[in-house]
């Protein structure tokens, strides 16, 4: 028997008549667990203002969801600056949330994540590039 970190290898003897033995291995795969559907859906991410922010201008940003108690993280990222500014992290009590926050001045790109998945909606405030460098 082995073991290589996925797969489990079982080998052995086996005996059909008396002069036909020989050996037979199994390869046996255990698959790990699979990630569970998303919920729910990020219907429309509304902005204002809809261009780049200025300085003590605040951003208030409304999003619909298909459904309440979902759990959504937001986060709007300064194209100019390079930085990342969590604005929600928890779970929506209805099916629109309202965020109104005051950033620093520049262009941004609000990523909206839902129910922890990697997918994402977004929507960028004025002209230029939506995703963050890596």
């Amino acid at each position: 028997m082995g073991f290589d970190g996925e797969n489990l290898f079982i080998a052995g003897n086996y005996r059909v008549a008396e002069k036909n033995t020989g050996w037979i291995i199994f390869s046996v795969t255990i698959a790990g667990p699979a990630a569970a559907p998303c919920r729910g859906k990020v219907e429309t991410i509304r902005a204002t203002p809809e261009s780049r922010i200025t300085f003590g201008e605040p951003l208030e940003i409304e999003i619909s969801l298909s459904e309440s108690r979902l759990f959504l993280t937001v986060v709007a990222y300064n194209r100019e600056l390079g930085e990342e500014f969590l604005l929600f992290n928890s779970a929506a009590e209805s099916e629109t949330v309202n965020i109104a926050v005051n950033l620093p001045a520049g262009n941004y790109t609000i990523f909206v994540y839902l129910e922890g998945k990697a997918e994402c909606k977004t929507r960028s405030l004025g002209d230029g590039d939506s995703k963050k460098p890596s």
